[in-house]
């Protein structure tokens, strides 16, 4: 029997594990009967490795600080500014899908997460430094530099043209606290001129 399953936005900063890293514990029970009613299996549980998790979160607003609800954007990060502006974004290497966050028009939020599991690739080489960056001494703060790119802009507002920086601060306090994540300098502002405007739209 195999049970596939997809972590999804959801799991941003769950749980700890034993060294502090945040983590998803993926566990799984199965019970088999056989067509007499018999229970061949009984309650086996298959649990995984823990998955590192860390992300950020962030939410589309207009001029006025009021979240843009009318239609989702879409966005992908880069590891730098020249593989933003190439179109080289982080993948996930099992899937060899860029990471995407998108939009809810519910709330206007968006969120990244999973930045620090270890087949991150970027061009096609491993990407480490979030990584490395949990797992480094004991409250000493690192930071991580992104580029954060718009491939999808709401209806009615032109694309962002330039790669966004996005600056990761991590500090892991002690062996048994979460891994806490900010953005430097937050919050970000991202500027979308409306179609026909030069003015609005601010993110």
């Amino acid at each position: 029997i195999r049970v596939n399953a997809t972590v999804n936005n959801n799991a941003f900063n769950a749980g700890v594990d034993a060294n502090g890293l945040p983590i998803v514990q993926n566990t799984a029970t199965v019970t088999i009967i056989d067509a007499l009613g018999n229970t061949t299996i009984d309650t086996k549980t298959s649990v995984t490795n823990p998955i590192p998790l860390i992300g950020f979160q962030f939410v589309k607003v207009d001029v006025d600080g009021h979240a843009i609800l009318t239609d989702s954007a879409t966005f992908k990060l880069a590891t730098s500014y020249d593989n933003a502006v190439a179109g080289t974004f982080l993948k996930n290497a099992t899937a060899t899908a860029d990471l995407t966050a998108t939009t809810n028009v519910a709330d206007g939020k968006a969120v990244f997460s999973g930045l620090s599991f270890d087949n991150l690739t970027s061009g096609g080489t491993a990407y480490t430094a979030i990584e490395q960056a949990v797992r480094s001494s004991l409250g000493t703060v690192q930071t991580v530099e992104l580029w954060m790119c718009e491939t999808k802009a709401p209806n009615g507002y032109r694309i962002l043209q330039a790669p966004q920086k996005v600056t990761l601060q991590i500090v892991k306090a002690t062996a048994d606290a979460k891994v806490t994540t900010s953005v430097v300098g937050g919050p970000l502002s991202l500027i979308n001129t409306r179609d026909g405007q030069e003015g609005g739209g601010n993110f």
